[in-house]
């Protein structure tokens, strides 16, 4: 599963709020990734990263 695939996964499961407070994206665009499909891949490589870690983290829990 590449970057990408996680930040997908990450925005369908995770709290907007919480993606938002932990990445610094205003809370409006996380829910564009969530709605729109195909919206995530026109994101910043390092903005798809820490969500990828993020994803990443809350998988160990």
């Amino acid at each position: 599963m590449n970057d990408y695939d996680k930040a997908r996964k990450l925005v369908q499961f995770m709290a907007l709020s919480e993606i938002s407070q932990k990445t610094g994206v205003r809370i409006s665009q996380v829910w564009e990734y969530r709605e729109h499909h195909g919206a995530i891949d026109n994101a910043s490589p390092q903005l798809v990263k820490k969500m990828a870690d993020l994803y990443d983290e809350r998988r160990k829990i």
